[in-house]
């Protein structure tokens, strides 16, 4: 939920991270989590980044990003919040493998419920909605993310 009050936070601004993994985000003493790693930002409407050059972590970027790190926006970074949620409950990244980045495009999401079976069903239809590899079909938000999971 604090991952998801950051991004909104950054994203209000006209910001987009393009580099959210784990290891990208800190849990200090007192329990909040703080985004890091602002090396790759930038703005939603900014061309700075060139042609033909990926900025960000393979594992956690959205199909877009991996096309063209051009075509990002504020959905690319909920996407990589999802790897991170699918990886949080199952213990695993969703795609890996000499191929992953194809999976992301053209493979469905084995739901999360699957290899655990406990979690609550509600869970799986946020974490695929946050993976969708139609940008559109995200969330709008990460304000709207985290309030698909307050209630879960």
């Amino acid at each position: 939920m604090q991952v998801c009050d950051g991004l909104e936070h950054i994203h209000a601004r006209g910001y987009v991270h393009r580099d959210v993994k784990p290891t990208n985000i800190m849990v200090d003493a007192r329990g909040h989590a703080c985004i890091l790693d602002f090396g790759i930002l930038r703005l939603k409407q900014s061309n700075l980044t060139q042609t033909g050059f990926v900025a960000g972590t393979p594992e956690y970027m959205s199909p877009e990003q991996a096309r063209d790190a051009k075509s990002t926006d504020a959905r690319s970074d909920l996407y990589s919040l999802g790897v991170m949620l699918y990886e949080a409950v199952t213990g695993k990244v969703p795609f890996s493998g000499p191929n992953f980045l194809a999976q992301k495009r053209e493979m469905l999401l084995l739901p999360p419920s699957k290899a655990v079976p406990e979690l609550p069903a509600g869970l799986d239809v946020v974490i695929q909605r946050a993976l969708d590899p139609e940008p559109k079909k995200r969330f709008r938000s990460a304000a709207e993310l985290a309030q698909a999971l307050e209630p879960l």
